[in-house]
């Protein structure tokens, strides 16, 4: 009897462990491919958004594929592509994606496809053949993330840019029902960031706590926190930073006596932004002696680059750098997402208006809100 106790006890604890291991993620994450009609060759696992981060590569044999990545406590779950060179492909650098039918979108049909997939530690098994379009011919079964990025990417989950009075609170309580329902997602986690410009403090702190607790502790989670230590919120004026100028100098971005600071953030390597330099010498010269200042912000990181470009452009207003040291806190402070980038300021540092990205329509936005301020 007490034998027979013994092995049951012993037979409780061995599927007790083994099916605590059975939970247990893997250390390696794999993404293995079986896809007809796929070239032989090199095939690249690569951010979805970034085709020049690589994670891993690997051959590709009578279209099969399998990457291996390392798994380690920092992992997190992010959007990915597999691409591969194609000497007929005459766009994107002769490089080409494998494309994936959304099956929530297109309702179980091979119609609807996207060029990205959510990579969790689960790994993903890709399967399909490329047709003649290269479209919709493949499925790729990535874990839950991935079920969420197919099924509400089109829905527009966490943006809240244009988003009016009337349904903010409605939207917000949406985003918190979903949460609430799959508080692990790295994937709603990041399209919330993705928009966090268009969030108030204030629904920003109500929806970080609804994510687990690794999601906060994450290298994501500790960004937004210290985002939304940094940021400056709506009728809050911007920071006086003081930064160094081309003479290696220190001076303050916003003079206090002029009527109107414009802060152009740039880059030497930025070509919209480079392109967009002679418009904004004629707003210079239109502006300079009304009352309106203007200072270019680099956030060049290679600095002997950023002074070729000053001698190359010879811009005559100040310019200023973002040391490597300040570059994080800056851009959250003033919401730099993406360059060109142009604040219009009062003499207080409040937000006159903003745009993002060149172009004619932007240059006639800052002309007209620089004659109704002067």
């Amino acid at each position: 009897m007490l034998k027979s106790a013994l092995f049951l006890s012993s037979f409780i604890l061995f599927l007790f462990i083994t099916g605590c291991n059975s939970n247990k993620l893997p250390d390696n994450i794999i993404v293995e491919g079986f896809v007809e009609n796929l070239p032989d060759g090199k095939i690249y696992l690569t951010d979805a958004y970034d085709w020049k981060i690589v994670f891993d590569s690997t051959k590709t044999i009578n279209g099969h594929f399998k990457f291996n990545l390392k798994r380690d406590t920092s992992f997190v779950s992010f959007l990915a592509s597999v691409r591969y060179p194609d000497s007929t492909f005459k766009a994107h650098h002769q490089i080409r994606n494998l494309y994936y039918s959304n099956v929530y979108e297109s309702k179980g049909k091979l119609t609807n496809s996207t060029s990205g997939f959510f990579l969790s530690p689960e790994g993903a098994v890709i399967r399909g053949r490329i047709g003649l379009n290269s479209f919709g011919e493949i499925r790729v079964s990535a874990g839950k993330d991935n079920e969420l990025y197919q099924s509400l990417s089109s829905t527009g989950f966490g943006y809240m840019k244009h988003i009016d009075s009337t349904k903010r609170a409605s939207r917000i309580q949406y985003f918190k029902r979903t949460i609430n329902k799959h508080p692990a997602s790295y994937f709603l986690f990041k399209e919330i960031i993705y928009d966090k410009e268009n969030y108030t403090e204030k629904e920003l702190e109500e929806l970080l706590p609804l994510f687990d607790e690794e999601i906060q502790k994450s290298k994501p989670g500790r960004y937004l926190k210290k985002y939304l230590a940094n940021r400056t919120d709506v009728n809050t004026p911007y920071p006086n930073l003081v930064l160094s100028d081309s003479k290696n100098e220190q001076h303050s971005i916003i003079d206090p006596k002029a009527k109107i600071n414009m802060l152009v953030f740039w880059a030497s390597w930025c070509g919209p932004c480079r392109q967009e330099i002679p418009a904004l010498k004629k707003v210079y010269q239109a502006f300079q002696n009304k009352g309106l200042r203007m200072a270019s912000i680099s956030i060049d990181e290679d600095h002997n680059a950023w002074h070729k470009a000053l001698t190359k452009e010879n811009m005559g207003w100040q310019q200023f750098i973002i040391q490597k040291d300040q570059m994080i806190n800056t851009k959250q402070q003033f919401n730099v997402n993406a360059i060109p980038y142009i604040i219009l300021t009062d003499s207080l540092g409040n937000k006159i208006v903003e745009t993002t990205g060149s172009g004619e329509d932007n240059i006639a936005i800052l002309n007209g809100a620089i004659y109704k301020q002067l």
